[in-house]
């Protein structure tokens, strides 16, 4: 709800009056993408809740690629070599920061990252091929698709304390709504597997969020590999710059 609200906000800001109208510019592949995002929302819930989550964000650290590949068989576009370099070092650091966490046998809860994954893609995809339309619109359907499963799942029985409700509206509002919607609006202007590919930086500060505030202390390999990610990102931020000077 907090994050269907904060994006709703964030569009009536900017199209104040004629914020309605946009849902009905978005059409049927904006409906599709606002669906599509809904269930990533969820499948990540339940496949973080059945499975590790190093399994889960190994997984989920696909989406670049996935989305790479999609973008390339349905609308035949092409990303710099640099960045399918950076890429693979990025995964590579991916695979060192959860080397000897990665766990086999929860076969549900990693089915549903790699579904999440796919959906998540998807998502980026179609936002390319409706790039020249706003899919704010999407990012609320989405929003209400997954408050809508939320109530039928619970049977409206939402039973939080005020302090985790106010985490929520943190965490659904301010952070996952900022995001989303600064991803969407970049999309339509950046490749799908080049938007994707900053995804990586969320990895790898990860375990840094997590001892700046929780005081878990990430290990060495886990420092190491975030290092190697960073260096990949690094790397690229670099070449591109040079391209454009």
């Amino acid at each position: 709800m907090a994050f269907t609200f904060a994006v709703f906000c964030y569009a009536l800001f900017k199209h104040r009056s004629k914020v309605f109208q946009q849902f009905s510019h978005v059409g049927r592949l904006g409906v599709a993408g606002g669906i599509i995002l809904g269930l990533t929302n969820i499948t990540y819930i339940v496949a973080i809740t059945n499975t590790t989550v190093a399994n889960t964000l190994f997984t989920v650290s696909l989406i670049p690629f996935i989305s790479a590949s999609l973008a390339f068989l349905l609308i035949k576009e092409r990303i710099p070599m640099t960045t399918v370099l950076a890429m693979f070092v990025a995964l590579l650091g991916i695979i060192v920061m959860f080397r000897g966490s990665i766990v086999q046998g929860q076969l549900f809860g990693n089915l549903m990252a790699l579904i999440t994954a796919f959906l998540f893609s998807t998502f980026a995809v179609l936002i390319r091929i409706n790039k020249k339309i706003e899919m704010l619109p999407s990012l609320i359907i989405g929003g209400m698709v997954s408050l809508l499963v939320a109530l039928v799942v619970t049977q409206i029985k939402l039973e939080a304390s005020l302090h985790d409700i106010l985490l929520c509206f943190v965490l659904g509002g301010a952070l996952s709504g900022f995001a989303n919607t600064v991803f969407t609006l970049a999309t339509r202007y950046v490749a799908a597997g080049e938007a994707t590919f900053y995804m990586f930086i969320e990895f790898a500060l990860g375990p840094f969020w997590v001892w700046l505030f929780v005081y878990e202390k990430p290990s060495n390999t886990t420092l190491y590999g975030g290092l190697i990610i960073f260096s990949a990102l690094l790397t690229k931020v670099i070449a591109d710059s040079r391209k454009v000077i």
